[in-house]
């Protein structure tokens, strides 16, 4: 290879380079801002709630602070207690939080039961 030869090789090199360097690139960025529907609930133990991470195409970690209290499973809270949880949403990391209150209405009605003595015969 003479002098001549490899110095159009190197400008082919060089100009490969700069065509390279000079073609636009583009990316799409999608910037998601989730925002949970709920931050507390209150709810009876025969309802149901489903909460929801609104602004986000990915997959949520849903998880219940006592699952004996109640669960979530896809964002449907299944209460089967009265008390209180927190319920997280979780996302890369990312946590938003709901504060579930269940009430159990059954209860109060079985508590009026005991208080009406009426149809009770103590003899």
């Amino acid at each position: 290879m003479n002098y001549f030869d490899y110095s159009l090789e190197k400008l082919n090199e060089y100009e490969q380079v700069r065509d390279c360097l000079s073609r636009k690139k583009s990316c799409q960025v999608t910037v998601e801002t989730p925002e949970l529907n709920k931050t507390a609930v209150e709810m009876d133990v025969e309802d149901t709630v489903s909460l929801d991470l609104k602004g986000c195409s990915h997959d949520v970690e849903w998880t219940s602070s006592d699952d004996d209290i109640c669960e979530v499973e896809d964002g449907i809270l299944i209460p089967y207690s009265s008390g209180t949880v927190t319920v997280k949403a979780k996302v890369h990391g990312m946590v938003w939080k709901c504060k579930v209150v269940i009430t159990d209405s059954t209860e109060d009605d079985w508590n009026d039961d005991l208080d009406d003595d009426s149809d009770y015969d103590s003899e």
